[in-house]
Order: structure tokens, then sequence, then C-alpha cells
């Protein structure tokens, strides 16, 4: 029997469980996405969260520790700490303001970008393999759906999103370029 939204809402509201809403269904499955992904990170001496912030970097998502921290919803203290370490592995560099030098902008480096190119394709077939039983269709109407959903969201609550989904960036499933 299918349940509606909003007899879904009335149901939580009642104090009744709900196991397959749509918030517990999303976090089920970036939780299982983390359980997937995090090992292949680690074979490379990396947190998925670092794994993250080169990705937004590469992809010219963020450019400061500022749009990590809203992009990522952490607070800057763990922003710094996650630069730091890539800082240390030579992996992104801090450029200081010419004029201020409180301003930074971050920067993969040669060794970032190698990272990047190593780590997309073994992510990429990691979580391909989690999407095996879906047809192309299937992705892409998800795809949509969720795409459509952010940017509701964005527009009632007054984030934002990029034109075009970029604000998502690449999509972890495609193997086109």
């Amino acid at each position: 029997m299918d349940i509606s939204l909003m007899q879904r809402s009335l149901a939580f509201a009642a104090g009744q469980a709900m196991p397959y809403t749509l918030d517990a269904l999303l976090e089920r499955v970036h939780a299982k996405m983390l359980e997937l992904l995090e090992p292949v990170c680690r074979e490379h001496g990396l947190t998925f969260d670092q794994y993250m912030v080169l990705t937004s970097l590469h992809d010219g998502l963020a450019l400061t520790p500022t749009d990590l921290a809203q992009q990522y919803r952490r607070n800057r203290t763990s922003v710094t700490r996650i630069i730091d370490r890539l800082e240390r592995l030579v992996l992104v560099q801090r450029l200081r303001g010419a004029t201020d030098r409180r301003k930074v902008r971050l920067r993969l480096t040669a060794s970032g970008q190698a990272a990047i190119d190593t780590l997309v394709p073994k992510m990429l077939a990691t979580l391909s393999l989690a999407l095996l039983d879906i047809s192309s269709e299937d992705i892409e109407t998800l795809d949509r759906l969720l795409l459509t959903v952010l940017t509701t969201m964005a527009s009632v609550y007054g984030s934002t999103v990029q034109e075009g989904g970029k604000a998502l960036g690449p999509h972890w499933y495609s193997t086109a370029t």
C-alpha cells in the first residue's frame, strides 16, 4: 500500500514510525555510499571529506575555505583542518590575497590533480557496482528528480543551486567526460 507524503507527515506527527520516508532513505543511501567509497579513499591516504574537497576545487565549485564550509555545511574549523591536511600532503595550496592577506583562495597542486586523476575512475567503478541493477533511464530519472527536489528546496529556503546542476558536481555514475 502506497502512503502519500501527507499521510506520512500525519503519521509522523502522531508519533507513528514510518521506516521509508524520503529523508530516511536518502540518509541510508548516503551512509551506504560512504561505506563503499571511504575504503577507496583510505587506500590513497585520504578521507572521503578530503576527496570531496579535492573534487570541489577541481570542478570549480569552491574557491575558498568559506565556499567549502557552505557547500558541505561544516564549520570553518573542520574545513581548516581538512585543508591543513591536504596542504601537508601537497595536494592543495593556499593563495593569500595580494591586498588583503586574510583572503585565501585554494587551488589544486599538480599532485592534487594527479590524485583526482587516479581516484575518480576508482570511485566511479566502485559506485557503478551499486548501480548495476538500475537502468540508465532510471538513473537519469532519479538524477532529474533529485535535482528538482534540490532546486525546489533552494527556491523555498533561499539557498542556491547553480543552473544546470553545476553545484552538484559531476555525475558519479557517468563514465563519459
